[in-house]
């Protein structure tokens, strides 16, 4: 129950919170390499920490593939809101194809994330922070229009 009540918490708040500033971005990331902190590997486990992400962006809100660190598709949908601070952002992602034991809804897993992009034109590197999770980063494209 307590699962479902902070799933359901954080829908609410990633459906009804505004961005700090609002600015039409279209963007790209792409690759993800990933440092994951505490992990107890068990003999002939998959794991992985090259995840091959493929993420679309529009205005705050993403969807996206990747190979996820149990030697799995997931496919995600998220919504990142900017702080105020340049490049530094906060996700909230739904992501399937994780393990029954870490879903909170519909089978589901809930990510919450710090992302920080740093931009040089319209190329970027992001460094990702899950908190007692991981430390990740990645490539983004910036883009106006398709």
């Amino acid at each position: 129950m307590k699962k479902l009540i902070t799933a359901l918490m954080l829908i609410l708040i990633m459906c009804s919170a505004q961005p700090a500033f609002s600015e039409v971005k279209h963007s790209l990331d792409l690759g993800l390499w990933t440092y994951h902190f505490d992990r107890d590997v068990e003999p002939n486990e998959c794991t992985n920490e090259e995840h091959g992400l493929v993420a679309y962006r529009y205005n705050g809100y993403g969807g996206g593939t990747y190979l996820n660190s149990h030697c799995n598709t997931s496919y995600l949908l998220t919504k990142r809101w900017e702080t105020g601070i340049s490049g530094l952002t906060v996700d909230t992602s739904l992501v399937s194809g994780y393990p029954k034991s870490m879903h909170v809804l519909l089978g589901l897993v809930v990510v919450p994330a710090f992302s920080y992009t740093k931009q040089i034109g319209k190329i970027g590197i992001t460094t990702i922070f899950i908190p007692g999770v991981l430390i990740g980063t990645g490539f983004n494209l910036q883009f106006t229009g398709i």
